[in-house]
C-alpha cells in the first residue's frame, strides 16, 4: 500500500511525488500515458499489490494494474474505473454495463436500455433532477420516465423551471410537469408537432382535457369528438380511443350508433372485417367498405339484430330484421294483409301487429276472430260514430263503412258486426260539423232527402252553414233554394251565390253589386249570368283579391272580350294594345299585359322579348310582336339572329351578357346593334353602321375612311371584293396580305367616279393605276404594287423584289434595296439591307453596320454586320483595317474580333466580353464558364441573366464538370448540378450569402469538395473548448455523416477519437485503401475489421511496395491486409517490448495461430501464447479451453482462453 501520510498532503503533491515512491506506483496506459481523473484532471496512482486507488485510498473495482499499466480502453472518473460505450462519447461502468457515463463521469440516464440523448447532448441525473449535458437544461419528467418528443428531442426547461417549447408549463423540484398553480400536467403532442398541456379528465378514462376545458384529446394527440363511446378523429377517420377499431360510418358519413347510443366499429383481420357494438362482436354480419361506410343504410338493435332497408311506404321506411320480419326502424313489427302486404288505413297510416292498433294508440276494428277487418283494402282505426242499439256505427274518413249493402256496427269489445236491418244513418261530418245522412247506397243527403254535392275529393261543399245539393232539375243550389253562379268560385273556393229569388242578383265578398257593361246589375238566370235585359249573357272572373270582373263577348274581336272599364282582354288578362288595335305574335296569338305591366303571350307559351331600355314588346316590320320559345332570337322567316339570346326577363343580349338593340329595317332585316359613339357595334362586337354593315377598321379599332370621309365598309359575301365604300358600293383596294390599302395619310385607296381609276388623297389619279372588282391593283393588265408615299410609288414584281418605274430595285413597302458593285443586294439571315431616310437596316429595322456611307461591314463570308440593342457602331478606318483580320466590330471604340466560343468576343488584350462589354470570367486555362443563365461574369460573380454563383476561397465555386454552382429560385440554396439542394454537416441546407460564401441555413461556414464523384459538405471539427482540431499542421473537416476528412475531402482515420499518426503524417482512407497522408504510396497495414495497426506510440504500420516494413515475410493485400509469402492470412500481434509478432493459422488446430517464425509455439487470437502439454497439444481445462500463460508482477500465471485462473 502507499503510506498512508503521503494521502495526507494534496493530491497534487501525491501525484508529483508518486514516481519517486517506493510504495505506490502512477498509473499509465500502455502507450505510456499517464493515466487521470477525467473530472479533475489528476493522476490515478495504484499500490505496489496492483490495485487502483480512489482518491479516498480505496481499491477501484474491477480493474487491476500490471506494474503501472492497465488495459488502453480504461477510464478514470469519480472514483471507479470506465469503459467506451458503443454509443459515441460514452462510456460505461467497467463492473455494470448498465451504469453509463459521461467521460467526466456524471451518471447519464437511461430509458429502455438505452442512454437519454437529443441534440447532441446527453441526459444525466444530478440528485432528483434530470440534466442536458452540458448545457445543463432540465429534463421533464413522468413517473420517473423522460419525456421526449415524437422527433426524439427531449422537452427542457430553463433553470428557472420554464418549459422552453410550451408557454405557462414549469419543472417542479422532481422534474414533473405543472402548472403555474402545481397542478400536474400532462404534455400531448399532436400530428403536426405542437404540444398541448392537458389534465386527465374526471370522468372519461383515457381521455385528457386541455386547461380551458374546451377539448378532449387522446395521448396521441388526437381530438376525441365522442367522449362517452371513446371515439377519437384520427387521419384515417373516427376511431375508438385505445383500440385498433375505427368507428363505422353510415352511407352519409355520420358515425353509426346502434338504437342503444353505443358506437358501431369494425376492424379488419386479413381480408374479413370484424364489426363491435361497443366493446361486443357481433353476431351478425354486416358488410363496411374500404372506407368505413356501411353499404346500406342498416339500422344496427344489437349484437344479434340488423334492420336492413326495404322500402318506402308512404313516406315511412320500412326495414327487413334478421328474423326475416317487416319492421318499422324501432324493431316494431308491421301488420300484414292477406296478401302478405302491409296493412295501413285508407289514410296510409301503418298498423301495429303487436297492439292491432295505430301509432298513437287508436285501435283497428276486428273482425270475430280477432283479425283486423279489411274494408276496401285497408284497415278501419276506431272514431265514434252515432249509436245504434248501444252500438257504434264504424266510421272510416268521416263515413259510414258499408259491408254487403249493410252499415257495419261496432261492439264495445272493438269487434264488427253487420247491421242486420235498413236505416238512414245519422253522421256527423268531422269536416263541416254538420249532420250528415248516408243511405244503403253510401250517398250523402239533407234530412229532407236531397243529395249534398261533393268535391272531387269527396268533401262536401257548404256556404253560410248550409249544404249545397242538386236541386230537382240537376242545378246546384243551397238548401233554401238560393241559386249559385255556375263554374265560378271565390278564390278560397267557395261558390259565388245569388241574392233574392225573383231576380238574384250577385254581391262582391265586401256586399257591393256586380255591375255589368249597361251599368245595371247582373241578373242570374239557372246559374248563368246575363245583362239586367237578359240579352246579353256574361261571364265572371274572380281574382286572387276576390275582385269580380265581367266580360261580355266583343263584337270587333270574336275571341276577344270586353270587360267592366270596355278595355279588350281575354280570360287570362287585359289585352296589350297599340293605337287601341290588339298585339299578336306571328302565330295570331295575343299578347296580354300582365297587373305588374309585364308582358306574356296569352297561352303562356315561350317569351315576350322587349325593346332595349323600355319594357314595350319588341316588333316586326309587319307589326307582330317578336316572341320566342326556345330564348333564342328569329326573324318573322323564322331565320336564325347569331351572336345574341333572349334573356329569362325579355331582353335581347349578346353572350357577354350585354344587351343590345333590335333594329328592324324596313325591308324586314334584323340587325342587333349597341350604341357606340356616333357609331355602333354589333352582336360580335364589331364596328358597323346603324344598318348592321360592318365597319373596316385600323388596328387602333378606329374606323377607316377616303379622304372625303366615307366609311368603308366589310362587303358581304355575295362580292368578290373584299371592301366596299358606304353608300356607293364602289371597291377599295387591300393588300396582299387581305387588308384595306392606306395611304400615308392614313385614308384608305378608293377609286374615282368611274369606279375602276385609282385616286391619291387628293383625288387625282395614280399613274395609270385602276382597282379590279377584286380590290387587287394593275397596271396595264399587270399586277403592281403602290407605295403610299407623296408622290406614290408604282412597284411592279421582279425576281422576287420589285422595280420602281425608274429600274430601281425596291421591297414591297418603297425601300430601297442595296446593291454591292456587282449589282447584287447584301444580305443577312434571309434579309435584303436597305435604306430609307439615310437608315441602313435589314428589312425588318435590324441597324446594318456601316464600312462607309456606301458599303456595309461584311464578315468573310458576306453578310452583313449588324446591331444588337445596347451596341454603337462606329464608322470609320477602323472598321476597314480590322476586317482585313478575321471577322470584327468596333464596341465604343475597342476592336472586338470574333471569338471561337458562341456569342462571345475577345477583345484585344486577350478577354473575352459579351456583346455589351461585359466581361466573362475564364478558367486558368482560359476557358469560358458556363451554366444554365448563361455564362458567368467576372468581378461580379453572377450569371448573365443575374443567377448568384458560389465561391469558395476567392474563386467561382465549379462542380466537376466546369459547370458554376449556382442557387435556386429563392435565390440562396446551393444546389449541386442535378439541381437538388446540398445539405451540410448540421442537416440543413447550405446557402450563398451575398459575398457569395458558402454557410448552412443555420449560419455554419461550410466548404465544398467532391468525394467518390459525390458532392460533400464540410464543417471545422471542433473539440470541447471550440478550438479547430488539427493533424499534421491539416484542418480537420467532418461532414453530414460525422466523417472526419482534410479540405480536399480524404477520409481521416481515427482511433479513440484521434487521427492515427505516423512518420510521413497521418493515416487518411485512398479509395478502397488506407494510406498516409503526403506519400500516397505508402499503404497502412489493417486488421480484418479495416482498423489500422500501430506500433507502441501509436504509430500505424506500413507497407511500400507490398512489403510490410519493421515486419519480415509479412506482404499485404491491395487493401492493406497482412498476409504470408502464400497468401495466407496473417494476424499481427504486437508485444510488450513494441515488437510485432506475425501469426499463421496451425495447420493442426484450426482455432489457434502459430507464429510466423516459429511454428512450435501457439497462440490464441489476441496474441497470448497457449501452453502445451508434454506431447506439445494444447493444454486445456476440464472445459475444454486452451490455457494461456500471461506474466504478471514476475510470476507466470495461467488463464483459460476467456481469462478465468485455472491450476496447471
Amino acid at each position: 500500500m502507499v503510506a498512508a501520510d503521503i494521502h495526507t498532503k494534496k493530491l497534487i503533491l501525491l501525484t508529483r511525488n508518486m514516481k519517486r515512491s517506493t510504495s505506490g506506483v502512477v498509473v499509465q496506459s500502455v502507450r505510456g500515458v499517464a493515466c487521470r481523473w477525467e473530472d479533475t484532471g489528476y493522476l490515478v496512482v495504484g499500490s505496489r499489490s496492483g490495485e487502483v486507488l480512489d482518491t479516498n485510498l480505496k481499491a477501484v473495482e474491477g480493474v487491476k494494474h500490471v506494474d503501472g499499466v492497465v488495459g488502453e480502453d480504461v477510464y478514470f472518473a469519480k472514483d471507479i474505473a470506465m469503459r467506451r460505450s458503443r454509443e459515441p462519447g460514452l462510456f460505461r461502468h467497467i463492473c455494470d454495463e448498465e451504469d453509463v457515463r459521461t467521460k467526466t463521469g456524471e451518471v447519464v440516464a437511461v430509458q429502455d436500455g438505452k442512454p437519454v440523448q437529443s441534440g447532441g447532448e446527453v441526459a444525466i441525473r444530478e440528485g432528483m433532477q434530470t440534466l442536458l449535458y452540458p448545457s445543463m437544461k432540465r429534463v421533464a419528467m413522468s413517473n420517473g420516465h423522460v419525456l421526449k418528443k415524437k422527433d426524439g428531442s427531449l422537452i427542457v426547461a430553463a433553470p428557472s423551471g420554464k418549459v422552453e417549447c410550451v408557454p405557462d408549463v414549469y419543472l417542479s423540484e422532481t422534474n414533473e410537469l405543472v402548472s403555474k398553480t402545481s397542478i400536474p400536467l400532462t404534455l400531448i403532442e399532436s400530428p403536426l408537432g405542437d404540444l398541448t398541456p392537458t389534465v386527465p379528465s374526471p370522468t372519461y378514462p383515457g381521455v385528457y382535457q386541455t386547461l380551458d376545458q374546451r377539448t378532449l384529446l387522446d395521448i396521441n394527440g388526437y381530438e376525441v369528438i365522442d367522449a362517452p363511446n371513446k371515439i377519437v378523429l384520427t387521419p384515417v377517420g373516427p376511431a375508438v380511443l385505445g383500440t385498433d377499431r375505427r368507428a363505422a360510418l353510415t352511407t352519409t358519413g355520420d358515425i353509426l350508433k346502434a338504437t342503444s347510443g353505443e358506437v358501431v366499429s369494425y376492424r379488419m383481420v386479413g381480408k374479413s372485417c370484424q364489426v363491435y357494438i361497443g366493446d361486443k362482436k357481433m353476431k351478425v354480419d354486416i358488410k363496411v367498405n374500404n372506407r368505413g361506410r356501411l353499404e346500406d343504410d342498416f339500422v344496427i338493435i344489437d349484437e344479434e339484430t340488423v334492420l336492413v332497408p326495404e322500402r318506402v311506404l308512404n313516406g315511412v321506411q320500412l326495414y327487413t330484421s334478421t328474423r326475416g320480419e317487416l319492421v318499422t326502424e324501432h324493431n316494431e313489427k308491421i301488420a300484414l294483409t292477406p296478401a302478405g302486404t302491409p296493412l295501413t288505413t285508407s289514410e296510409g297510416k301503418l298498423i301495429l301487429q303487436s297492439t292491432l292498433a295505430l301509432h298513437d294508440g287508436t285501435p283497428i276494428g276486428l273482425v270475430a276472430s280477432g283479425t283486423p277487418f279489411i274494408y276496401e283494402g285497408f284497415a278501419v282505426p276506431l272514431v265514434d260514430g252515432s249509436a245504434v242499439h248501444k252500438k257504434q256505427i264504424l266510421i272510416a274518413a268521416g263515413r259510414p263503412v258499408y259491408g254487403n249493402r249493410q252499415h257495419i256496427l261496432v261492439t264495445d269489445e272493438g269487434k264488427v258486426v253487420p247491421c242486420d236491418y235498413n236505416l238512414m244513418v245519422e253522421v256527423k261530418d268531422h269536416c263541416t260539423g254538420l249532420c250528415v245522412y248516408y243511405d244503403q247506397e253510401r250517398v250523402p243527403k239533407t234530412r229532407q232527402g236531397a243529395t249534398i254535392a261533393q268535391r272531387e275529393d269527396e268533401s262536401l261543399i257548404v256556404v253560410d252553414g248550409m249544404f249545397v245539393v242538386r236541386g230537382k232539375s240537376g242545378r246546384t243550389i243551397l238548401e233554401d233554394g238560393t241559386d249559385i253562379v255556375k263554374n265560378v268560385t271565390w278564390s278560397d273556393g267557395m261558390p259565388v251565390t245569388c241574392v233574392g229569388n225573383l231576380q238574384p242578383t250577385i254581391r262582391t265578398r265586401d256586399a257591393q253589386p256586380v255591375l255589368g257593361p249597361d251599368g245595371k246589375e247582373v241578373i242570374v238566370i239557372n246559374g248563368d249570368v246575363y245583362t239586367a235585359n237578359r240579352r246579353q249573357l256574361l261571364e265572371l272572373q274572380v281574382d286572387h283579391d276576390d275582385r269580380i270582373t265581367v266580360l261580355s263577348k266583343s263584337m270587333a274581336y270574336p275571341s276577344l272580350y270586353t270587360d267592366n272599364e270596355g278595355r279588350l282582354c281575354t280570360k287570362e288578362g287585359a289585352c296589350a294594345l297599340k293605337d287601341r288595335e290588339p298585339l299578336v305574335a306571328a302565330d295570331g296569338t295575343f299578347i296580354v299585359q300582365t297587373p305588374s305591366g309585364s308582358y306574356v303571350r296569352q297561352d303562356n307559351r315561350g317569351k315576350v322579348i322587349v325593346k332595349k331600355g323600355t319594357t314595350e314588346p319588341l316588333q316586326w316590320a309587319d307589326g307582330t310582336v317578336a316572341t320566342t320559345s326556345d330564348m333564342l332570337l328569329r326573324a318573322p322567316d323564322g331565320r336564325l339572329v347569331e351572336g345574341v339570346k333572349v334573356s329569362p326577363n325579355g331582353r335581347v343580349v349578346n353572350y357577354n351578357g350585354a344587351e343590345v338593340e333590335v333594329l328592324v329595317q324596313p325591308d324586314g332585316t334584323v340587325v342587333c346593334v349597341t350604341p357606340y359613339g356616333e357609331y355602333w357595334k354589333d352582336a360580335f362586337g364589331r364596328l358597323c353602321t346603324k344598318l348592321g354593315e360592318p365597319i373596316a377598321t385600323h388596328e387602333n379599332g378606329a374606323p377607316i375612311t377616303a379622304s372625303d370621309g366615307r366609311l368603308v365598309l366589310h362587303s358581304n359575301n355575295n362580292n368578290k371584293a373584299k371592301y366596299i365604300m358606304a353608300g356607293t358600293g364602289a371597291t377599295v383596294a387591300c393588300t396582299a396580305d387581305g387588308k384595306v390599302a392606306l395611304w400615308e395619310t392614313g385614308h384608305a385607296m378608293i377609286c374615282g367616279s368611274d369606279n375602276k381609276t385609282l385616286l391619291n388623297p387628293k383625288g387625282e389619279p395614280v399613274h395609270g393605276v385602276a382597282i379590279n372588282k377584286e380590290g387587287k391593283l394593275n397596271k396595264g393588265g399587270e399586277e403592281v404594287v403602290v407605295v403610299p408615299s407623296d408622290p406614290p410609288l408604282v412597284l411592279k414584281p421582279s425576281q422576287g423584289q420589285y422595280v420602281d418605274e425608274a429600274g430601281v430595285l425596291r421591297v414591297r413597302d418603297g425601300r430601297r434595296i442595296l446593291l454591292n458593285n456587282h449589282g447584287v443586294p447584301y444580305y443577312s439571315r434571309n434579309q435584303v439591307v436597305v435604306t430609307s431616310g439615310g437608315c441602313v437596316t435589314l428589312e425588318d429595322g435590324t441597324p446594318v453596320a456601316m464600312r462607309d456611307s456606301k458599303c456595309p461591314l461584311t464578315w468573310p463570308d458576306g453578310s452583313v454586320v449588324t446591331s444588337v440593342p445596347g451596341m454603337t457602331i462606329i464608322k470609320g478606318e477602323l472598321h476597314h483595317d480590322a476586317t482585313k483580320r478575321k471577322g470584327c466590330i468596333s464596341l465604343k471604340g475597342t476592336v472586338l474580333l470574333q471569338s471561337q466560343y458562341p456569342a462571345l468576343w475577345e477583345r484585344e488584350d486577350g478577354t473575352l466580353c459579351l456583346i455589351d462589354d461585359r466581361t466573362v470570367y475564364t478558367t486558368k486555362g482560359g476557358v469560358p464558364v458556363k451554366g444554365q443563365g448563361g455564362y458567368l461574369l467576372k468581378d461580379c460573380n453572377r450569371l448573365e441573366d443575374g443567377t448568384p454563383v458560389a465561391r469558395q476561397y476567392g474563386e467561382p465555386l465549379l462542380w466537376g464538370d466546369g459547370v458554376p454552382a449556382v442557387v435556386g429560385l429563392d435565390r440562396r440554396t446551393l444546389l449541386n448540378a442535378s439541381k437538388v439542394p446540398v445539405t451540410g454537416p448540421d442537416g440543413r441546407f447550405v446557402v450563398v450569402d451575398e459575398e457569395g460564401a458558402l454557410k448552412t441555413a443555420g449560419g455554419q461556414d461550410v466548404i465544398i469538395t467532391t468525394v467518390n464523384d459525390k458532392l460533400v459538405a464540410m464543417a471545422h471539427k471542433r473539440d470541447l473548448q471550440g478550438k479547430i482540431c488539427r493533424a499534421g499542421g491539416h484542418a480537420l473537416y467532418t461532414d453530414q455523416d460525422g466523417v472526419t476528412r482534410l479540405e480536399k475531402g480524404e477520409e481521416v482515420v481515427l482511433i479513440d477519437d484521434h487521427p492515427v499518426p505516423h512518420a510521413g503524417g497521418f493515416v487518411i482512407m485512398v479509395a478502397d485503401r488506407l494510406s498516409v497522408s503526403g506519400d500516397l504510396r505508402q499503404t497502412v497495414v489493417c486488421n480484418l475489421q479495416d482498423v489500422p495497426v500501430v506500433w507502441k506510440d501509436g504509430t500505424a504500420v506500413t507497407s511500400i511496395n507490398g512489403k510490410v516494413e519493421g515486419v519480415p515475410g509479412v506482404f499485404t493485400t491491395p487493401k492493406g491486409h497482412p498476409m504470408d509469402k502464400y497468401g495466407n492470412e496473417v494476424l499481427l500481434h504486437l508485444t510488450k517490448e513494441n515488437e510485432m509478432v506475425p501469426l499463421v493459422r496451425s495447420v493442426e488446430h484450426h482455432e489457434l495461430y502459430t507464429s510466423l517464425y516459429d511454428s512450435s509455439m501457439l497462440f490464441v487470437g489476441d496474441g497470448q501464447r497457449v501452453e502445451l502439454n508434454a506431447l506439445g497439444w494444447p493444454l486445456r481445462d476440464h472445459a475444454g479451453r486452451v490455457v494461456t500463460r500471461c506474466n504478471l508482477e514476475g510470476e507466470v500465471v495461467f488463464r483459460s482462453c476467456d481469462g478465468t485462473p485455472v491450476a496447471k
